[in-house]
């Protein structure tokens, strides 16, 4: 063996090899199953989700309940129908019409805007 260096002999490797079986330097480990589409987790990646996205838009109705404004976003009270609000009302509370999360808070808002607008 020369010196000053460090030679790993096959043996040595072998020896290394056994002791960190099942280790992998990212974490990821043999038993955590397949990746991509292998995966049970898989979800059917950009496509399947950009169809999943449309259809669900498509469930949801367009009825506007008041003319279009500049700087307005199309709010859903519901499933059907829209309301156009401003865009900083709109997205001054987080909401979702398919959850519900925040949709009395938000509606409320709307419909007082259209109050005052009126």
């Amino acid at each position: 063996m020369p010196t000053g260096t460090y030679v790993r002999t096959k043996e040595i490797r072998e020896k290394m090899s056994i002791a960190c079986r099942g280790s992998h330097p990212l974490g990821i480990s043999p038993t955590m199953g397949k990746f991509g589409s292998e995966s049970p987790m898989w979800k059917g990646g950009k496509r399947i989700s950009g169809q999943r996205k449309t259809a669900k838009r498509r469930i949801l109705g367009f009825i506007p309940l008041n003319q279009p404004f500049d700087g307005a976003d199309a709010h859903h009270i519901d499933k059907e129908h829209i309301v156009y609000t401003p865009h900083t009302l709109h997205a001054s509370i987080p909401h979702n019409v398919w959850t519900g999360k925040n949709m009395e808070k938000i509606n409320a808002l709307v419909f007082r805007a259209l109050e005052f607008a009126s």
